[in-house]
């Protein structure tokens, strides 16, 4: 009833998420209030409204309360004449007011409202234009080191209320930290590359009351990967037991990216309100990358007797030649390594390169037996495809050779999108190579009607050929489901070549990676999904500094990631 109340005030013309949300009548049938008329000082229903906007806007208790004491236009559709509720009393509130069924009630209200308040552009207008506003009223001017100095501070300070929403934990209400306590911890370990014990430690050290120790941090990162369901603390192995437990992993992935999945609505909405990505070509990339591991899979390589103790969702792969971005250059010969993988799904080209979506990864490996699990890649790229397509319109997908498969073509071309990816070399292309290689004519050529087929699906593809720019008087081969003329092919690899911005995200997020030595699954997956979601704050800085400071978008970063992350740690521990 509460959600079709807010959708009737989207539908009469409001385009403004408090606005609809105040002017909603909260229904009797929500919930009962447990306090009398002299016990709460706010009404039940103010209290509903404003948990309902916190929960859209992907607020924490804290940002919620410090917006709406700094916005007078909050504070009147809210109707707080006097005064207006601090962090501790929403805290309460939800604690003690709100029954489990309630908060139930609300949450699912909450995703309603913020898939119709997201597809009416309600959040866009709550968004930039107050916060961006400078702090200084001086009429005098600021030198131009110090308006960068300025407008960084109060970007980031913008970009972490938006990118950064309320994490929830589902620990018992008596827990001694609040989870957007823990997740400031968490934010500053993956900008200082910390540990939880490190984290603690300085805590200890410095007699911050709002810092746990090392343990505490720990089990609250287990508890964020954790399925809601799960009881108990599981280890991986009780996930892992067998093939026809994989699937649990996929409940591990769902708990660790509720929150991102927001922070990436709230991003987006930002960037979408000044630069809508309908005004030119969208382009993702897909890729994976690795967290390398020293744990070795072979108890006893020469009798192949595996290692107990190796984590189940690790892969093994190939370093060496620049396959892989990592903390060398990639030169050398090829060397076996193994690690947790990851598979994300960017923005690139001329938009702001965001992460949209996350995904664990798990390979047969050779030391595993014949029947090890393995993730589908055509299903792997199903899920970051449509995870993208709830943010932004995607119009072309770029991938390397490591999903080259005619099951990943027909699943992308099913979603309507181009992609494009180097080809594989196989037997039947050796002739037409040959024939091109040998004619002094020729410097592009593109092949149509090459048929896809998985045995279920079918589409044609376009295979291009063009001069090799690593061998002299070979050619590169691309596949792409677009039809693609001959004097269209220099636009079509150029435009796979802004892939690479995806090396440059990989390199970063490794800046932002927190240090553990635990091999549980949740704390590996759920430290990468906080490491992507800090760069993705980096991202939208750079962004909102480039438009406040007038820069082109695709100019390099105006502070780099190395920077920022110093910078972010010190200014969560000081105003997070």
């Amino acid at each position: 009833m509460l959600i079709e109340r807010v959708e009737e005030q989207f539908d009469d013309g409001v385009d403004n998420l408090s606005r609809a949300i105040t002017n909603a009548t909260v229904p009797l049938t929500i919930g009962d209030d447990p306090y009398d008329e002299n016990r709460g000082k706010y009404g039940f229903e103010q209290m509903i409204k404003v948990y309902i906007y916190r929960r859209v806007r992907g607020f924490s208790q804290e940002t919620v309360a410090d917006r709406i004491q700094r916005q007078p236009y909050l504070q009147i559709r809210f109707e707080f004449a006097d005064d207006v509720p601090r962090q501790q009393t929403l805290s309460e509130t939800e604690s003690e007011r709100f029954t489990p069924e309630t908060k139930r009630v609300l949450d699912i209200a909450a995703e309603a409202i913020a898939r119709e308040a997201d597809d009416c552009n309600a959040i866009v207008e709550e968004l930039a234009p107050s916060l961006l506003k400078s702090d200084d009223d001086s009429d005098e001017e600021p030198s131009k080191r110090e308006r960068k100095r300025q407008a960084t501070h109060q970007t980031v300070r913008f970009a972490r209320q938006t990118a950064i929403p309320h994490f929830e934990t589902s620990r018992a209400d008596n827990k001694e930290y609040l989870d957007e306590e823990i997740f400031d911890v968490l934010a500053r370990m993956c900008a200082t590359t910390g540990s939880a014990n490190s984290e603690g430690e300085i805590g200890w050290l410095t007699d911050d009351d709002y810092t746990p120790d090392g343990k505490t941090i720990l089990r609250t990162i287990k508890k964020f990967g954790t399925p809601e369901e799960e009881a108990r603390q599981a280890g991986l192995d009780d996930y892992l037991t067998d093939a026809e437990e994989l699937p649990d992993i996929a409940a591990i992935r769902d708990a660790a990216v509720t929150a991102f999945d927001l922070s990436t609505r709230n991003t987006i909405s930002a960037i979408n309100g000044d630069t809508p990505f309908a005004d030119r070509e969208t382009i993702a990339a897909i890729d994976m990358t690795y967290e390398r591991i020293y744990v070795p899979p072979w108890e006893d390589r020469e009798e192949e007797i595996p290692n107990e103790a190796f984590p189940k969702m690790a892969s093994g792969y190939l370093k060496g030649d620049n396959d892989q971005a990592d903390e060398d250059d990639g030169s050398g010969p090829k060397e076996a390594r193994y690690g947790f993988k990851y598979a994300t799904i960017t923005l690139v080209g001329d938009n702001v390169p965001i992460i949209l979506g996350v995904e664990p990864v798990k390979e047969a490996s050779g030391w595993e037996s014949e029947d090890a699990v393995s993730y589908d890649l055509s299903h792997l790229v199903d899920r970051l495809l449509t995870k993208a397509q709830e943010f932004v319109d995607i119009d072309t997908v770029l991938f390397d050779r490591e999903f080259y498969g005619h099951a990943v073509f027909n699943t992308v071309d099913e979603h309507n999108v181009t992609y494009i990816t180097p080809k594989k070399e196989y037997k039947q292309d050796i002739p037409y190579l040959d024939n091109l290689e040998s004619d002094p004519e020729a410097n592009v050529a593109v092949e149509h009607g090459v048929e896809s087929s998985d045995g279920d699906r079918t589409h044609e593809l376009s295979i291009i050929y063009v001069p090799s720019r690593n061998e002299d008087g070979k050619y590169a081969m691309f596949a792409t489901n677009q039809r693609v003329e001959t004097d269209e092919v220099d636009s079509v690899v150029n435009k796979y070549r802004r892939r690479w911005d995806i090396e440059i995200e990989y390199k970063a997020i490794k800046d932002f990676m927190p240090r553990t030595s635990s091999m549980d699954y949740r704390v590996r997956f759920v430290n990468f999904v906080f490491a992507t979601l800090i760069y993705n704050l980096w991202r939208l800085t750079d962004y909102l500094l480039k438009r406040k400071l007038d820069r082109p978008i695709r100019d390099d970063p105006e502070i780099g990631s190395r920077t920022f992350a110093r910078f972010i740690g010190t200014f969560l521990r000081t105003v997070g």
